[in-house]
């Protein structure tokens, strides 16, 4: 794998997501995620030929648009998760009443 590759794996918003994560779930199930991610992206990496011969072009763009709909899905749940904490209080009530 080239450096440039590495790079697509492994950067900013990868590092952000894992401080966000470890904050919110704890560090050993962030890590186990991490690790089965890295696994699966191996294994899709290196047998990408194969992958392509036997889902097809369409299949690929198909399973490239879930993909892209799971990610918004995430970034969601990670900007409620963070507008959440930020807007909590001590007690854990809400610093806005309409969100009470």
């Amino acid at each position: 794998m080239r450096a440039g590759g590495l790079l697509l794996l492994v950067g900013l918003a990868v590092l952000t997501t894992l401080i966000v994560l470890s904050d919110h779930y704890g560090m050993i199930p962030t890590l186990i995620s991490l690790t089965l991610n890295l696994l699966v992206t191996y294994i899709f990496l290196s047998g990408a030929k194969t992958v392509l011969k036997l889902i097809g072009r369409n299949g690929v763009i198909a399973i490239s648009k879930l993909v892209a709909l799971l990610l918004a899905a995430i970034v969601v749940m990670m900007i409620r998760i963070g507008l959440e904490s930020y807007l909590k209080n001590k007690d854990g009530r809400f610093y806005l009443t309409w969100m009470n």
